[in-house]
């Protein structure tokens, strides 16, 4: 019946049910066993590059008519799977480049065969075709996806086989039929562009220069020749407009208060950072090329700093909070001006020489230095919430504290950006059961922000001759590196300005090594500044704190300090009272609540 038939329908092109006919065909050719599942293009081109070689391999004709048939059902077949396959994996931009190449050589996607038996010139065709416009494709989706898909609708509406010219008709059909296809996948600026054609009668030449000029990337968008409708529409939405006023602003959009007179304003000011002020600085302004990243560089002025910051901590570099400030040559030599070159001077001379001044000495007073603190902070407060968390991401890193709970510096609320921590990874070895630690040791890996883990909280009451942060670094990792900024830091000064209030937090994870301070993953916090005027802090880490530490002066221990301690003392937790103004004090007979002296003692011992 197959060799019956098959004559008269390649010879006419207008045999009743012809696609039908040839489905029925094909699918009486293929065996029952199971078909190798074709899943990208390059098993199609080898099985096109097969098929050509046998063609030309098979001598008789009787025998090449029998070869093209069986040839033509394993390649339909074959086009089958693979649009199955793109469809099953949403790569719809692929599934129409196939479509629009495999089309011009008879195939039916809605009946999934060929409409007559492919020749040789066919085979060569859809393989070279194929093979091209894939490669094509792979490169330009490489760059960008707006040139993929520029290239996948021009190749669908132009290809041919040379032998048959693509109409105007043939043209819109293609056209509807990507549209289609690819409505849930295409780009704003290349529906806008269809868009724009479709309304009116499309000039297919201009729509393909504007393809190829978003292929070669000289495509700019033309932002003047609008619809008379759509202004119309647009302006209507604007008249339509008007402030709302206090009563009905909702509640869950606060409106930002402007920057006041305040040691916030002063700092952001003094920085450049006011036009980003507030959470209005982007990835796009931090990933650049600039000189802090083509070569080692210090900064020059004020607002140089955090972005030399940024850039040094975005190439993860442990020492990027050691910037130092490079002075210029004016005032290198002002300084060196005032200096006397003679050495012969006398002893009142020399002890008296501060109270001396000239009429032409320079008295003005300098401004102060930044503590570099303020600086990563003017940055959190700048930063938009995507930048914080990649700026979190490389601060754990480097292995320096992140804050926690941080106060808005335009109103009176506490902020918790805990969203930052969400892509933080933590691991550590210790025993199973901590009660047996002669046990196997075990390996975690967890999500840090989302892991219950044991908190050590560490606050000050005023100001204090140990600094807690030291301590903090030598129970973390034996101050080998700074974790937590402390006073004699590179770059650090007397006054804090935006630190105050904040809550910065950083991870203990012990290595399974012999010489490990604590046997578990543990969670130190540290309140900066005076822990008697951040009445909310103190609060939130009374409730979640495992065990607290006070570094205290006996002379600060006022009425707020004291009723602090009365919280401290009657809570559960384990409380460590570190006096640093105390040389000796009372051993207490309390198991959990310790005082201990600081003064003249020695922080290894200590620790």
């Amino acid at each position: 019946m197959r060799l019956l038939l098959l004559p008269d329908i390649e010879e006419s092109e207008s045999f009743l049910e012809r696609v039908f006919i040839m489905t029925w065909l094909n699918e009486s050719r293929r065996e029952i066993k199971k078909e190798e599942s074709v899943k990208n293009v390059s098993q199609l081109c080898n099985i096109l590059q097969l098929a050509k070689m046998e063609i030309q391999n098979t001598s008789p004709l009787k025998d090449l008519q029998e070869v093209k048939v069986k040839l033509t059902s394993e390649i339909a077949f074959s086009v089958f799977m693979l649009c199955k396959h793109f469809r099953e994996m949403k790569q719809m931009e692929e599934l129409s480049l196939l479509l629009s190449i495999v089309t011009v050589v008879g195939y039916s996607d809605t009946a999934n065969t060929f409409q007559s038996v492919l020749d040789y010139p066919e085979i060569i065709f859809f393989h070279d075709e194929l093979n091209k416009a894939m490669e094509k494709y792979s490169s330009l989706r490489r760059e960008s996806i707006l040139k993929s898909q520029a290239f996948v609708i021009i190749t669908g509406i132009t290809v041919t086989n040379r032998l048959t010219r693509v109409t105007p008709e043939v043209k819109k059909k293609r056209l509807s039929f990507l549209e289609s296809n690819l409505k849930d996948v295409l780009l704003e600026d290349i529906g806008n562009l269809l868009q724009e054609f479709s309304e009116g009668l499309i000039v297919w030449n201009k729509l393909e220069d504007q393809l190829h000029s978003i292929m070669n990337g000289t495509y700019q968008k033309n932002t003047k020749d609008e619809s008379a409708e759509y202004v119309k529409t647009k302006l209507g939405t604007v008249l339509k407009r008007r402030p709302r006023s206090k009563s009905e602003r909702n509640e869950s959009e606060p409106v930002m208060p402007p920057l006041t007179d305040s040691p916030c304003c002063n700092v952001i000011e003094r920085l450049q950072l006011k036009p980003f002020f507030p959470k209005k600085l982007t990835m796009s302004d931090v990933l650049l090329i600039d000189k802090f990243s083509l070569y080692e560089s210090q900064p020059s002025s004020d607002h140089d700093i955090p972005f030399c910051f940024l850039q040094k901590l975005l190439m993860i570099d442990y020492k990027a909070r050691q910037i130092v400030f490079k002075t210029t040559n004016a005032e290198t030599e002002s300084s060196e001006s005032n200096v006397q070159t003679t050495n012969a001077i006398s002893l009142e001379d020399f002890l008296g020489a501060t109270d001396i001044f000239n009429d032409n000495t320079d008295c003005s007073v300098k401004p102060a230095s930044l503590h570099f603190m303020d600086v990563q902070m003017a940055v959190y407060h700048c930063s938009d919430m995507f930048l914080w968390q990649y700026i979190t991401s490389k601060l754990s890193i480097c292995q320096f504290a992140l804050p926690l709970l941080v106060p808005n510096p335009s109103t009176t609320k506490i902020e918790l950006p805990i969203w930052s921590f969400r892509p933080l990874k933590r691991s550590w070895k210790c025993a199973d059961t901590l009660s047996n630690q002669s046990a196997p040791l075990k390996s975690f890996t967890a999500n840090i922000c989302s892991t219950p883990v044991p908190m050590v909280t560490f606050m000050r009451f005023g100001r204090c001759t140990s600094s807690k942060s030291q301590i903090m670094n030598g129970l973390l990792n034996h101050q080998k590196h700074d974790t937590f900024y402390h006073r004699d830091c590179k770059g650090s000064s007397n006054e804090s300005l935006l630190m105050d209030g904040v809550v910065e937090i950083s991870w203990y994870c012990p290595a399974g090594n012999k010489d490990d301070q604590f046997n578990e993953c543990i969670a130190f916090t540290n309140l900066r500044g005076d822990a008697r005027k951040h009445d909310k802090q103190v609060q939130f880490l009374l409730e979640t704190s495992s065990i607290n530490v006070v570094v205290l002066m006996e002379d600060y221990l006022d009425s707020i300090g004291k009723e602090i301690l009365t919280q401290l003392v009657q809570s559960p937790n384990p409380l460590i009272c570190l006096y640093a103004d105390k040389t000796n004090l009372a051993k207490g007979n309390h198991k959990t609540k310790v005082k201990l002296a600081l003064r003249n003692r020695n922080q290894s011992e200590l620790i």
